[in-house]
């Protein structure tokens, strides 16, 4: 287990989302009392069992998210950082203006092309991303992109340029701030080519 505040100096201005899943209330607490704001929860039904935890929590969604169980999460959710279809956009959109707010969302990326992996594959992004400005009650702030389940680490590098490049080639036009990529096993990785968010969890508990 890493210490929180060595690893707050290691990101430096890198925001951290500490992925909370499965972790108990008081494991949270602990990283909340410590100053952390940032979690992230990959489960609909699991996130609503925490929303009586301190308000200033901001939860990221960071799994596959069903259209269906958008409506029950809106009302509480920060961010929707793997947003991977236009039919996903379109639901967040409808349940945000039920609710009278703005959501925050990423999209997720899956430059491994990996079947196991929702996302966006490379050809597919510029259409998604003329189609932002029609959505109105959504704030896309940038990409996510986990990187591939493999232990050569020339090609997670190869996944994660790629993305950052993705990101610089939009950044503007978009104004997009966000690069989230990097989780327990690759986030030093990540760090070198530019991510703006980590998502860390085993190495925290």
């Amino acid at each position: 287990m890493i210490n929180y505040e060595n690893l707050k100096q290691e990101l430096d201005n890198t925001n951290l989302v500490i992925v909370s899943k499965k972790r108990s209330i008081q494991q949270i607490m602990h990283y909340y009392d410590l100053g952390q704001r940032h979690f992230g929860e990959n489960r609909a039904q699991e996130l609503l069992t925490k929303i009586h935890l301190p308000n200033d929590i901001k939860w990221h969604f960071i799994g596959h998210l069903q259209t269906n169980k958008v409506k029950y999460i809106i009302p509480y959710i920060y961010s929707i950082d793997s947003i991977d279809s236009l039919e996903l956009l379109k639901t967040i959109d409808k349940q945000s203006l039920k609710n009278n707010k703005i959501t925050n969302g990423l999209i997720q990326l899956n430059l491994a092309n990996e079947d196991t992996k929702s996302g966006l594959k490379e050809n597919e992004i510029d259409d998604f991303m003329q189609k932002i400005p029609n959505y109105k009650n959504v704030k896309i702030n940038g990409f996510m992109c986990i990187g591939p389940h493999l232990d050569d680490e020339n090609k997670i590098d190869q996944v994660f340029n790629e993305a950052y490049e993705i990101f610089k080639k939009y950044a503007k036009e978009f104004n997009l701030t966000t690069l989230s990529m990097g989780m327990s096993n690759d986030y030093k990785i990540a760090l070198k080519n530019h991510s703006t968010e980590v998502r860390l969890g085993s190495i925290l508990f």
